[in-house]
């Protein structure tokens, strides 16, 4: 009877020990891979340049004011997969070619009477992201880059020094890794100085179709279990 409970006691710590394990590989993975954590703000740091098959291009995007506006400029946006220096691509945190890596560089029209002080990115809610940019000479770099949560939503913001970013400048390349494998059309926000700001089209990550199906069945079966609660 004795050895019963004795072996019954390791098989519960066994049960458990591989339990804390698969949390740790689960959840860990999920921790290592956000390096630009939600709520977090951290100091805008340079990367070597990158590499990788370009899938998608939003050349030269005219911003479009927000009501009557003296900032003028133009946004262009890249996609890009099997990116060498993305972490998620070679085994850093993962080892998928399909991870995504977005590249975006704002202009400053010399005719705008704004200096630019951020571009906020929508669409990121949910994915790793390392954050970088890629130095060039004459280029305005960020100073901040951080990934505001407002209610649930990551917004990633990248932020300048307004006095280093006036008419006739353009952005260093601004970089953001991600774990995301696919993507979709978004609309990224510029911020000038005083009220002054705009849009201009970009790209977000999307959910991949099986993970929205899942999800799908996932409130499918809370649905029947409060329905059957009910009965």
């Amino acid at each position: 009877m004795k050895l019963t409970t004795e072996i019954g006691k390791l098989l519960r710590r066994v049960a458990v020990a591989m339990l804390l394990a698969c949390t740790f590989l689960c959840c860990g993975s999920a921790a290592n891979a956000s390096l630009l954590a939600s709520g977090a703000t951290i100091s805008a740091s340079p990367a070597a340049d990158i590499g990788g098959t370009q899938l998608a291009q939003e050349p030269i995007e005219t911003i479009t004011p927000n009501g009557p506006s003296g900032l003028v400029g133009t946004l262009t946006s890249t996609v890009t997969d099997d990116d060498a220096s993305n972490p998620w691509v070679n085994g850093t945190y993962g080892s998928n070619a399909a991870a995504l890596t977005f590249i975006f560089q704002i202009a400053n029209s010399g005719s705008s009477a704004s200096e630019i002080q951020t571009l906020s990115l929508n669409g990121f809610t949910g994915y790793g992201i390392s954050a970088s940019y890629i130095t060039g000479a004459g280029l305005t770099a960020p100073v901040l880059i951080s990934r505001p949560n407002g209610g649930g939503v990551d917004v990633v913001k990248f932020s300048f020094s307004p006095s280093n970013f006036g008419a006739g400048k353009t952005s260093t390349e601004l970089v953001l890794q991600t774990n995301a494998t696919q993507f979709s059309a978004a609309s990224a926000a510029i911020n000038g100085t005083g009220p002054l700001q705009g849009t201009a089209p970009t790209f977000m990550p999307a959910p991949e179709p099986s993970s929205i199906t899942l999800a799908s069945i996932g409130m499918m079966l809370l649905g029947l279990g409060w329905l059957r609660r009910r009965s």
